[in-house]
């Protein structure tokens, strides 16, 4: 079975373009500068999409081991990607720009059609994943492909009933295109190169050579080589598993990075703002998910998760109103993280673990908002980490795994407290955190900053 081809079908074209001098680094980065293609989506594509996915799913009558069900399942997520690339990014893009094309179509129209697309779509999203995963300590190959067997049927009926929906939304909207533009729909075909940045595989996919692009390949190649020394510093381990990385400029800006299992995807967006000091964590912290899943035995993340829930503690928020009631800000206080980083890092864990109270349900920002939040009757006690480590290492054991990782290869052992320390040298006795090694009192997290001087020597 050649997933490439299965997988893969988007039109692609490379152009050389003139070199400038604002774009010579670039150049060197990255072989040719790409430019994307713009292809019809009309019946006929959604035809192919169509007979792709069925050539796909065929294979659940011939899968006979546990091994073969993993294929399957890599190849499936690698068309649901382009699934949800094609709909959710390309294709909403163009009934976005439809009313600055055509004066009749309205806002509300193409919003209605976009949220049509996207709603009809959504349960083939959710139900491509096939339902078998990867062993632990507790579940042998034949144990996960004994429950992939029981699974099966009722997930195939599911699977094609969502993809039926969804072709018919889309074809429905290539004919209410038509009708309504006389044209058809074109959307960009994606571009994409495989380069060698820094010693690591990297897809650089869309990348159009503008100044922007340029910009954030190259902050990218220097948090690269920034995280391929400071890993070898800290956790050679890292290197020797290191997954490839996919770039890809047509990513909206959700997350800085994410772990594919496979490959790592890297925002670009994220390196026009970020620091290199600040993607290294994110590659740092997207490869603690691999090491998390890969490396680590079933023991030790046990033991790891009862650390972490077993420093959990109080923090009444009446307490905090009575000490920095005056201050104006609730969220990212400059005074609190001086004075109390660990304070700090533990409001701040606040907006991730409940992120209903404090972001959606009227977003606690200020001091005023906390004080009208707790006057209305709001809950004042809360459950924090005792020993935080960032705030979004309160989301779960896993991702405060990885943030350790990431700020102990970014930022070195003074961003993290001593005791956060020892126990990921339990679970990673290979990690190189001794007390006398560090990048130095400037190179720490600013909410660490003060640390040394607030709470001892760490």
């Amino acid at each position: 079975m050649d997933s490439a081809k299965l997988a893969t079908r988007y039109l692609e074209t490379r152009r050389r373009q003139p070199t400038t001098p604002m774009k010579a680094m670039a150049n060197k980065v990255v072989s040719r500068y790409l430019t994307a293609k713009k292809a019809p989506f009309n019946t006929e594509y959604i035809k192919l999409l169509r007979k792709e996915f069925l050539t796909l799913m065929k294979n659940a009558k011939v899968i006979k081991d546990y091994k073969h069900a993993m294929a399957w399942r890599e190849v499936m997520v690698h068309w649901r990607e382009r699934f949800d690339d094609l709909v959710y990014t390309r294709l909403v893009e163009v009934i976005g720009n439809l009313p600055l094309q055509y004066e009749w179509v309205s806002r509300d129209e193409a919003k209605k059609w976009e949220k049509y697309v996207q709603t009809e779509t959504w349960d083939l999203h959710i139900n491509l994943s096939i339902p078998i995963s990867r062993t632990d300590d507790y579940w042998s190959e034949g144990a996960r492909f004994s429950q992939f067997q029981t699974d099966l049927k009722k997930w195939d009926g599911r699977v094609r009933r969502a993809s039926r929906k969804a072709w018919k939304a889309l074809e429905g909207f290539v004919s209410w295109y038509r009708h309504t533009t006389s044209h058809e729909p074109f959307i960009d075909a994606p571009s994409s190169e495989q380069v060698n940045l820094e010693g690591f595989q990297v897809l650089v996919k869309d990348y159009n050579g503008s100044d922007m692009a340029v910009e954030a390949l190259g902050r990218f190649k220097q948090s690269l080589k920034n995280y391929k020394k400071r890993a070898q510093a800290v956790l050679p381990l890292l290197l020797q598993q290191q997954l490839p990385m996919a770039f890809d400029y047509k990513k909206g800006l959700s997350t800085a990075g994410e772990y594919r299992g496979r490959y790592i995807d890297i925002n670009p967006k994220a390196s026009y703002t970020e620091s290199v000091d600040k993607m290294t964590k994110t590659i740092a912290h997207e490869m603690g998910h691999h090491l998390w899943r890969t490396s680590l035995s079933g023991e030790a993340r046990q033991f790891w998760e009862k650390l972490i829930y077993g420093n959990y503690g109080k923090l009444d928020l009446r307490d905090v109103l009575k000490r920095y009631g005056s201050e104006r800000s609730f969220s990212d206080n400059d005074r609190i993280r001086r004075e109390d980083p660990i304070l700090y890092l533990q409001i701040d864990g606040l907006y991730t673990s409940y992120k209903h109270v404090f972001l959606d349900g009227g977003a606690i920002l200020s001091m005023d908002d906390l004080r009208e939040y707790l006057e209305e009757g709001g809950q004042a006690i809360w459950s924090v980490h005792g020993k935080p480590i960032t705030g979004y290492a309160h989301k779960n054991p896993e991702e405060a795994f990885c943030e350790v990782i990431g700020m102990l290869v970014a930022y070195g052992p003074r961003a993290v407290l001593p005791e956060v320390r020892s126990w990921i040298r339990v679970v990673l006795p290979q990690i190189k955190v001794a007390k006398k090694y560090g990048y130095g009192p400037q190179t720490a997290l600013p909410e660490f900053r003060y640390l040394k001087e607030a709470h001892g020597d760490c």
